[in-house]
């Protein structure tokens, strides 16, 4: 050792004095007579720089030429690889080391005790100086000689320490792991607290295994720890065998398995199962100290026209802006959670009052309701809002949940962008809405619903061209009900899809029987939006157009405005699809949405519909005859709704508009009473009345079931 170290500082006067490695080479020239094996490794290129002849005897080549022409890489592995750039990193520190290695040269193993350090080259690199001390026996030391290159060059990180934590020995992997290599092993793992547990496990059992994070080069990683107690082979002195394996992967990933168990993937906040779990102790800890806290159940308005117009990925955007802007709102322990779709959950345990907890409701509607912009579209957000408090109105999760769930309801009900307060009058509500859509579901499979129709008559002769299809319902203890009784809730509940299959297989039935009787009408039936996005219904329009039993062509889809809001491909597509079967497709009350004349040039509607709320201005430049000019110039079908009055009917022929709707021709009336209208109309003009004369008079209104005559200015 005192050799090598003379050596070792000879060679390292030698690196600073000598600007050249030829230089360098010309002084190592002095060590040849030394007799044990020394050379220089450059760790760089993975080449011996030089070695005296005992060195090139070791190294099994016949000169120091042949010796530095060959490139090892392709030999050494990528654990030898890594050891050796931890090396020059120890070197960098004035460290050496006395440790066992297995050479091949020329694919011959020799074992050697090896002593070496660090030598800086001319050009500031980090070598190695490596001087071996012995060539070990293999035969008789096989698996000892094993034993030490698995401890050299495995992963596994191997340390000895004594009873005062302090450092005897680490295996090149630990030495590389560990930010300083005289570190204790209390001082890396991040909870002092584990290593008194182990060290507590070793007395009573001699082994203590744990995962822990420690503090490495890398930063803070996951390591699995077994610790043994044992003994110091150099001293005799009781001390502490320590492995550990890097396991950060593993434990990342299932850490990564645990959040989404308990949080929402899109916004990264708790999901219900885990509010669940938050709540128990605020339950608890609410009724020992007999205190109050407010729930909040939180939904954006109109959030399905948003995802259904403008996509899928401007929603995501939205609902996440909208959980930051909740996040960011709360106080120190509240609570927000995403419970799914567009609905949040706030638990306010800082404000104890129905008071505070609508104050701090209506500040969070302020808040976001500030527009934003996603994907170049300009959105305004506005949140209904449902409180319920504890334990005024319940004592249970499941209870206040449901209790500001329903407020929340009645809040979008009174016109959304507001905030209710539970009170017992909306469970009796709810209630009152559930046994409603039990009874449109039992109507449907009962024949309580029917169908009543209202004509379309052209402008130009007032001959019955198309007719509308309106349901209705015979409710057994309510009496007839008009579609605004149950449509909203049919929409809500999803019972919707089945009562438009019902009224478009009802209206098709119809249409063939007035096919059979000698008179062509088109029939016009009215869809919800969701239906667009149903493969149910698809397949019920499907089925219908490929029936030879109907006239697909006298069969109109009436849809709103907001069908086409956006640029949706799915909704062009699916109109694209309805055209191709055979359907006609028409805009109902068109101009009391965002009304787009370009729905007219990039979808394939056929007809238009305007509202009723625009035939009461009729004055030269009115917005009615804006509309109608358009869609002639398109080639678009005109039909003007609301019309009660002869003079609006002159104003329409002036206009040369196509269809009119209304009571100054005839309310919604039954299927057989078309007929008989169609043929009073044929009487009428053959006895020399003009066509145009409504048939407010005629007796036949009188006799429908449900319907009778109705002053100007009402709506079917």
């Amino acid at each position: 050792m005192a050799l090598h170290s003379l050596m070792e500082g000879y060679l390292l006067s030698l690196c600073q004095s000598c600007h050249h490695q030829t230089g360098l080479m010309d002084r190592l020239a002095a060590f040849e007579i030394i007799a044990s094996p020394v050379w220089v490794f450059d760790i760089d290129h993975c080449r011996v720089l030089w070695a005296n002849p005992a060195g090139l005897q070791l190294w099994n080549a016949k000169d120091l030429g042949e010796l530095r022409n060959r490139d090892m890489s392709a030999d050494i592995s990528p654990t030898v690889k890594s050891r050796l750039e931890q090396y020059k990193q120890d070197f960098e520190k004035g460290q050496s080391f006395s440790e066992i290695w297995t050479l091949y040269p020329k694919g011959r193993p020799t074992t050697i005790r090896c002593v070496f350090s660090g030598i800086r080259f001319d050009d500031g690199r980090m070598g190695m100086f490596n001087q071996s001390l012995e060539v070990l026996d293999r035969k008789e030391s096989a698996d000892s000689l094993r034993s030490i290159q698995a401890l050299l060059h495995t992963s596994v990180m191997i340390s000895l320490y004594d009873r005062q934590d302090r450092l005897l020995y680490a295996n090149p992997a630990a030495r590389q792991a560990y930010q300083d290599s005289d570190e204790s092993l209390c001082s890396r793992l991040v909870d002092p607290t584990v290593h008194a547990a182990m060290i507590g496990c070793l007395a009573t059992g001699g082994e203590a295994q744990c995962v822990a994070e420690v503090k490495t080069h890398q930063g803070v990683r996951w390591h699995e720890i077994v610790a043994r107690s044992g003994w110091d082979p150099v001293t005799g002195v009781a001390a502490l065998l320590v492995s550990e394996i890097d396991v950060t992967g593993r434990e990342e990933a299932s850490k990564k398995i645990r959040f989404f168990a308990d949080h929402d993937i899109l916004t990264k906040l708790p999901n219900r199962r885990h509010l669940e779990q938050e709540i128990l102790p605020m339950l608890a800890l609410a009724k020992a100290e007999g205190n109050q806290f407010s729930l909040l159940f939180v939904d954006i308005d109109r959030f399905k026209t948003i995802n259904d117009t403008l996509g899928h990925s401007v929603g995501d955007q939205l609902l996440v802006y909208v959980a930051k802007r909740l996040q960011q709102a709360v106080r120190p322990g509240d609570f927000v959670a995403r419970m799914g779709g567009d609905e949040f959950v706030i638990v306010l345990t800082t404000l104890k009052d129905h008071a505070a907890a609508v104050t701090f409701a209506d500040q969070l509607s302020t808040i976001l309701s500030r527009p934003i912009f996603i994907e170049g579209h300009e959105l305004n957000v506005t949140l209904s809002i449902g409180v319920s408090m504890y334990p005024q109105h319940g004592d249970s999760f499941e209870t206040l949940l449901r209790h500001a769930d329903m407020a929340m309801y009645a809040a979008k009900e009174s016109g959304r962008n507001r905030t209710q307060i539970f009170t017992p009058a909306l469970q009796r509500q709810l209630q009152l809405k559930v046994d409603l859509e039990t009874s449109i579901r039992r109507g449907l499979l009962d024949d309580e619903f029917f169908l009543l129709y209202q004509p379309r008559p052209r402008v130009a002769d007032n001959n019955v061209a198309s007719v509308e299809a309106l349901i209705r319902w015979n409710h057994p203890t309510k009496g007839t009900l008009g579609a605004d009784a149950f449509i909203p809730l049919a929409e809500e509940s999803g019972a919707i899809e089945a009562l438009d299959s019902w009224v478009l297989a009802q209206a098709a039935e119809q249409q063939k029987a007035w096919h059979d009787e000698g008179v062509d009408i088109n029939v016009s039936v009215n869809v919800s939006p969701r239906q667009f996005h149903s493969d149910r219904f698809a397949a019920t329009l499907e089925a219908v157009a490929k029936s030879n039993r109907y006239q697909v062509g006298s069969i109109e889809l009436e849809l709103t405005e907001s069908v086409l809001m956006g640029e949706s491909e799915e909704i062009a597509a699916c109109l694209r699809d309805v055209r191709n079967l055979g359907f006609n497709l028409a805009i109902d009350d068109f101009g009391t949405g965002y009304s787009n004349f370009a729905y007219l040039r990039d979808y394939p509607i056929t007809s238009l519909k305007i509202d009723r709320s625009f035939m009461g201005d009729l004055r030269p430049g009115c917005i009615a005859e804006g509309m109608i000019a358009i869609c002639r110039f398109l080639g678009v079908r005109i039909v003007a709704e609301g019309v009660e009055d002869d003079w609006q009917l002159d104003w329409l022929k002036h206009q040369a508009c196509d269809e009119y709707q209304g009571f100054y021709f005839c309310p919604p009336t039954e299927a057989h009473h078309i007929m008989d209208i169609i043929r009073s109309m044929k009487l009428r003009r053959g006895a020399g009345f003009d066509g145009t004369t409504n048939i407010s008079h005629l007796d036949l209104k009188n006799s429908i079931p449900g319907t009778r005559l109705r002053p100007r200015g009402s709506v079917a």
